[in-house]
Parts: C-alpha cells; sequence; structure tokens
C-alpha cells in the first residue's frame, strides 16, 4: 500500500517544489539542488532530460536516469546506461534538470510534435 505522506499539504502549497525539498533527506537535497518539479501545468518534458523520481510514500529517490522514451502515462528511463525502465508518470515526484540551450528545447519540442 503506497501512501502520499505530503498530499495534504501539497494541496494547501503555494510552491510544491519548495515544500517537497523540506522534507527530503539532505543527501537527496543536494542530488535535486539542480533541478525543478516537474508540473503538467508548468512545463514539459523532453526526451533526454535527466530526471530524478522521488517516492512518494518514502521521500527516498526511486530512479535517476535520463528520459528515452515519452509515452501516455509511461517514462522510459535508461539508468547510468546500463538499461531502461519503464516508469508510470504518477509513480513518484519527478523532478527535471532544466535545459540552458532555449534552440536545443525548440527543437525537441517539435520533434515531439511531429512524432505525436
Amino acid at each position: 500500500m503506497n501512501i502520499e505522506l505530503l498530499h495534504i499539504l501539497l494541496k494547501y502549497s503555494q510552491n510544491r517544489s519548495q515544500t517537497i525539498r523540506e522534507y527530503l533527506d539532505e543527501n537527496v537535497q543536494k542530488k535535486i539542488r539542480l533541478y525543478e518539479l516537474y508540473d503538467i501545468n508548468l512545463n514539459e518534458l523532453y526526451l533526454s532530460t535527466r530526471v530524478i523520481i522521488i517516492s512518494k510514500s518514502t521521500l527516498d529517490i526511486l530512479y535517476e536516469g535520463t528520459i528515452m522514451g515519452i509515452y501516455d502515462d509511461i517514462l522510459r528511463i535508461n539508468i547510468k546506461s546500463k538499461y531502461c525502465i519503464n516508469v508510470p508518470k504518477d509513480s513518484g515526484y519527478i523532478f527535471m534538470k532544466t535545459k540552458k540551450n532555449i534552440a536545443q528545447q525548440a527543437y525537441l519540442k517539435k520533434l515531439l510534435k511531429t512524432l505525436s
């Protein structure tokens, strides 16, 4: 049975990312320092984006890797260039590393639209 520990807090929180970070272990906080929380309403996921997925029930890192594929409700993540795993988008909090290169983001967005 999976229990979402921060469900009630996040429901009323103005800054979801900061609220989650407050309850994470120090080691996990250091790892996601340069990452931002994925929100379906605010940003999009792209191929080749580095992600860290944190468990909603234990607040530990479930998966850390690079997005290789995006399907309806599933992400295919390449973990340490060894293997790929399919992860449901709602399995945890998704933190993604933001891309600095705007041109690359525009290209990947266009590529996703043409593939869909």
